[in-house]
């Protein structure tokens, strides 16, 4: 911080007449985007590679909802790991031919397909306690 020599300099009391700005949905607070995480499974990321864990980790995370399907688009799965839609086509494919994702809707073109993960990686009722 630079002072001029006629500015006095800040008094050590809190201001509380100014607030800094409020967090812009998506920063901070667990806002938005920025809320939760998304999980990368060792056994996928050693076997199909860091990029297919993520695109796994991602649809995974998409396929926790009610009916436990992914029915995101290319598009929207490749901006939310910051990739071309291209290479997440590409490993999208890949776990599909290993295993580790079911494509439900294989013949459609031209739309978002359905996945759902497969496998051990099926998401399992708390125990009770």
């Amino acid at each position: 911080m630079t002072w001029n020599n006629s500015a006095s300099p800040p008094s050590s009391t809190l201001d509380l007449t100014t607030h800094p700005p409020s967090p812009r949905k998506g920063e901070g607070r667990g806002e938005g985007r920025g809320q939760g995480f998304t999980p990368l499974f060792d056994e996928i990321s050693d076997s199909c590679g860091f990029v297919a864990a993520a695109a796994y980790g991602i649809i995974w995370r998409y396929s926790q909802m009610r009916d436990g399907v992914c029915r995101a688009s290319v598009a929207t799965l490749a901006a939310r790991l910051n990739m071309n839609p291209s290479t997440i086509k590409r490993h999208l494919k890949n776990l599909i031919d290993t295993g580790y994702l079911q494509d439900l809707t294989p013949g459609l073109r031209n739309r978002p397909h359905i996945y759902q993960p497969a496998g051990k990686y099926k998401r399992k009722p708390m125990p009770a306690q």
